[in-house]
């Protein structure tokens, strides 16, 4: 299992980030491909954690 509080961090930040730059007004007018770059995002996070302990656990 990944470490889901450092993912829920840094998406808080991110989000954080979106809000005080004003991309909401993107958001607004593309709310789906938003969603999509987010929940890819998080894919990739997933995975390269995932990866980085199986690395851990062939070295031990």
């Amino acid at each position: 299992m990944p470490d889901f509080t450092k993912i829920t961090i840094i998406f808080i930040i991110h989000a954080l980030i979106f809000y005080f730059t004003g991309l909401y007004g993107i958001i607004d007018r593309f709310p789906n491909s938003i969603l999509f770059a987010y929940i890819l995002w998080f894919y990739l996070i997933g995975i390269y954690l995932v990866r980085k302990k199986d690395k851990k656990q062939k070295r031990d």
